[in-house]
């Protein structure tokens, strides 16, 4: 038989006291968990990545789904190649080539054709 389980009011503190104790908790670490060098979820990929919304008819949705689907790969990575192939079109650096660049530079914003160290304007 597993064991009995606790109330909630008796988890959380004294059973029956409206659960008042919760505000009771130190502005210390309230305002700690706020601080800048707190350690946070996702952070580093929220540094490495911008999000954006594509809006897509169903019919395109549904054949992507189905590409995707069918070679096993992410709907992400065809996306991806797509926006690769339109910067080739226009001569500019495809995304493969903007990532290394972005591992090749030390400080400052991702430019093409920046040397290593160089922020850019």
């Amino acid at each position: 038989m597993p064991p009995k389980r606790k109330p909630l009011s008796a988890a959380l503190g004294q059973a029956g006291d409206g659960g008042d104790h919760l505000d009771e908790q130190p502005e210390a670490e309230i305002t700690s968990a706020l601080a800048p060098g707190a350690p946070r979820k996702r952070a580093v990929v929220k540094t490495r990545t911008i999000q954006q919304t594509v809006y897509l008819r169903p019919v395109v949705y549904e054949q992507l789904r189905k590409i995707a689907f069918d070679e096993r790969v992410k709907m992400h990575d065809l996306l991806m190649e797509g926006l690769s192939l339109a910067f080739e079109k226009r001569g500019l650096p495809t995304v493969e080539q903007l990532a290394r660049l972005a591992f090749s530079t030390t400080k400052g914003p991702l430019v093409p054709g920046a040397r290593k160290g160089e922020g850019g304007p």
